[in-house]
């Protein structure tokens, strides 16, 4: 959680749209994870805040992870 990332990569604590925060083991890069339930489809200005994040200098990668309630998706997993 972003919260738990330690002091020495400088990352801000305050919410800008990142929510974990993943450190490859080889190579000690990091990448911002955004997850988040949408109650309908996803626009560019609820991502908007994560993706100036991911443009900073510390991360070198960026996964955007959701789901959603729209129920015309619900029925293509149900009947598909």
């Amino acid at each position: 959680m972003l919260n738990e990332v330690p002091e020495e990569y400088h990352i801000s604590k305050q919410d800008t749209g990142v929510d974990i925060v993943a450190r490859d083991r080889a190579t000690g890069k990091l990448t911002a994870v955004k997850a988040k339930y949408y109650r309908s489809k996803i626009n560019k200005k609820n991502i908007d805040s994560f993706l100036a994040e991911v443009g900073k200098d510390y991360y070198s990668d960026g996964i955007i992870v959701t789901s959603t309630a729209d129920k015309r998706l619900d029925e293509i997993s149900h009947h598909g």
